[in-house]
C-alpha cells in the first residue's frame, strides 16, 4: 500500500513538472514576440573556394558494325542446301545457301565449249591471214564471233557462280530468311552478315562543342554500355575520332563517328549504348560553389552571401557545371560565405542563424 502511494505521488510531481515546463516555454515565447524579436531562420553555409576544374564532354553513343552487310539473291530458283546457320564465324567469299544449278551448270558448259571454239578459230583465221590465205572479212567475222562467244561464257559462268550465294565480308551470320526447299528471285534477301571486328559509335555534338573536338582525339568509351543499367561495370574500351560533319542538322548537332577497337573476347555488341567521354577539354583554376547553393533560373542565376548576420542576395554569371558542382566566372570571390540550404525562408537582407556545412 505505501509503495502505491509512492508511485502516484511520484507520477503527479512529474505532470506538474512537465507543464510547468511547457508553461514557462510558452511564457518566454509570449514576452519575445512581445518585445519584437524575430525568431531567426536557420541556413547552412560554406565558404566559395578556388578550384582545379576539369572540364570533359561526356555523351551517350550508339555501337555500330563496321560492316552490316543484308546478302541478297542475284539469280532465281529452289534453294537445295543450306551451308551456315545463324551464328556461325564466316569468311569472305563463304558458301550460305545454294541454289539448284543444274540448268545453269548446262548453259555454262555450252557456253564454255562455244568459247574455246571460237577462240581457236580465231587464232586459226589469223594465222591464214598471215600466209594470205583469208581475208580480212574472215578475219572479222571470226573476231566478232569470238567475241560474242566470250560474252556469252562470262554470262552463263556468272548465272552458274550465282547459284552459290556467299557472304561478301569476314564477320558473323545473325539471320537467314530462307531455308531449304524455298524458292528465291533477284533481289530476295537471304541473310545478314555483320563484322564485329571493330565499331563506330556514332553521338551528337552541340555545336558549342564541335570545335572542342578533332579528328584523331582519343576517346574513352565507358564503364558504362548500357545508360541505364551498368551491364559491363569496370571495363574501359579506347577510340579514336574517326569523323566530324561539316553540317549540321536542324537542332544545331553535328554527327561524330569513333572507331573502337573490338579485341578478341570483348563483351561489346552492335545496337548497344555506351557512353563516350571525350578528352579534357578545359582545365584551369577557377571559382566553384555547389549547385544546391543556386537561387532564381539558370538564364539569371542568384546566391544569398552571408555579411555579419544578415544575407545578401547577388546575381553570378555560370560557366561549366562539373558533376555536383557549377563555376562561377564572375560575382563572387574566394573566401566569401554563401548559403546552401534554407535559401526558400529567407530574402534579401534578411537576419539569418548561420550554421556551416559539415
Amino acid at each position: 500500500m505505501k509503495t502505491r502511494t509512492f508511485l502516484w505521488t511520484g507520477l503527479i510531481i512529474f505532470i506538474v513538472a512537465i507543464v510547468g515546463l511547457l508553461v514557462r516555454n510558452r511564457l518566454i515565447q509570449e514576452r519575445k514576440i512581445a518585445q519584437n524579436v524575430p525568431l531567426l531562420p536557420t541556413v547552412s553555409t560554406t565558404v566559395v573556394q578556388k578550384k582545379s576544374l576539369q572540364e570533359t564532354l561526356s555523351l551517350v553513343g550508339t555501337l555500330e558494325a563496321v560492316q552490316d552487310v543484308v546478302v541478297v539473291s542475284e539469280t532465281s530458283g529452289r534453294v537445295v542446301a543450306v551451308r551456315a546457320e545463324i551464328g556461325d564465324k564466316l569468311v569472305g567469299g563463304s558458301e550460305i545457301v545454294r541454289v539448284d544449278d543444274e540448268l545453269k551448270l548446262a548453259s555454262f558448259r555450252t557456253a564454255e565449249v562455244n568459247f574455246e571454239k571460237a577462240k581457236k578459230d580465231l587464232t586459226r583465221y589469223e594465222n591464214l591471214y598471215a600466209s594470205k590465205a583469208a581475208t580480212d572479212a574472215e578475219v572479222e567475222a571470226a573476231r566478232l564471233n569470238f567475241k560474242a562467244a566470250e560474252a556469252q561464257f562470262l554470262t552463263a559462268r556468272r548465272q552458274y557462280q550465282d547459284a552459290r550465294i556467299k557472304s561478301p565480308i569476314p564477320g558473323i551470320l545473325t539471320s537467314r530468311s530462307v531455308d531449304l526447299g524455298d524458292m528465291v528471285q533477284p533481289g530476295t534477301a537471304v541473310a545478314n552478315v555483320v563484322d564485329i571486328s571493330s565499331f563506330k559509335a556514332i553521338v551528337n555534338l552541340a555545336e558549342k562543342d564541335i570545335n572542342k573536338v578533332k579528328v584523331g582525339d582519343r576517346v574513352k568509351v565507358g564503364d558504362r554500355v548500357n545508360v541505364t543499367s551498368d551491364l559491363l561495370p569496370g571495363q574501359d574500351f579506347s577510340g579514336k575520332v574517326l569523323n566530324l560533319s561539316v553540317k549540321g542538322d536542324e537542332a544545331h548537332s553535328y554527327r561524330v563517328e569513333i572507331s573502337i577497337p573490338n579485341p578478341k573476347g570483348s563483351p561489346l555488341k552492335a545496337q548497344m549504348f555506351c557512353r563516350i567521354t571525350f578528352p579534357v577539354l578545359v582545365k584551369r583554376e577557377s571559382v566553384v560553389i555547389p549547385r544546391e547553393a543556386l537561387t532564381g533560373s539558370r538564364k539569371d542565376p542568384q546566391v544569398f552571401v552571408l555579411r555579419g548576420d544578415r544575407v545578401a542576395l547577388l546575381s553570378i554569371t555560370l560557366g561549366a557545371e562539373v558533376e555536383t558542382d557549377v563555376e562561377v566566372l564572375k560575382g563572387l570571390n574566394p573566401g566569401e560565405t554563401i548559403v546552401v540550404s534554407g535559401q526558400q525562408n529567407i530574402g534579401d537582407g534578411a537576419r539569418v542563424s548561420a550554421v556551416p556545412l559539415r
